[in-house]
């Protein structure tokens, strides 16, 4: 629909328009927030203690747990 198009409607018709639009907007916004999905994170920061410490043995499991599944 061209800008001469959009003059020689009338002003309720302008309106409806515009309506319609805001309309179509707000669904897709509220469909995207609504099923979609965000991608899971790529890195994951594992924040242990000391070297020599058991939640550092841990980490390290787990580092070898994940590497695994690549």
């Amino acid at each position: 629909m061209s800008s001469e198009d959009l003059a020689s409607l009338s002003r309720r018709d302008q309106w409806r328009f515009v309506a319609l639009v805001v309309v179509l907007i707000a669904v897709s916004v509220w469909f995207s927030l609504r099923f979609l999905q965000p991608a899971p994170p790529r890195h994951i920061v594992l924040a242990t203690g000391a070297p020599y410490g058991l939640y550092h043995q841990y980490a390290q499991r787990y580092i070898l747990a994940l590497a695994a599944t690549k």
